[in-house]
């Protein structure tokens, strides 16, 4: 058996393999039978309001949604995603064209 550590306790070139990171569960599905409309629809009204207050991870967390695709574990049937973009455009509506424009810039300069 190959030694899979040297002298100084560090991993060895050769050595075996471990068991590896552990499965992630994925919290989608418990976190979608959860949350209500109404309680998204509040999370994003305070998520809004702390935006434009200068909160800067709210900020971050909002263009989250807006400029970038959904999740690839999150399936959302048509109903549910007519929901989601009348949700996200109301979002829109009530974010002043300026933040909006900074939110861009923002985004832009953390994808360069």
């Amino acid at each position: 058996m190959v030694a899979s550590r040297n002298a100084k306790g560090r991993f060895v070139a050769g050595g075996p393999a471990g068991p590896g990171r552990p499965k992630r569960t994925d919290y989608t599905e418990l976190l979608r039978s959860a949350l209500s409309k109404e309680d998204a629809t509040e999370i994003f009204k305070k998520a809004i309001r702390q935006a434009k207050d200068g909160n800067h991870a709210a900020r971050s967390w909002i263009c989250s949604f807006l400029m970038s695709p959904a999740p690839k574990t999150l399936k959302l049937e048509q109903e549910e995603q007519t929901d989601s973009r009348r949700m996200m455009d109301a979002i829109v509506a009530v974010i002043p064209e300026e933040q909006l424009m900074e939110i861009q810039r923002v985004i832009r300069d953390q994808k360069e």
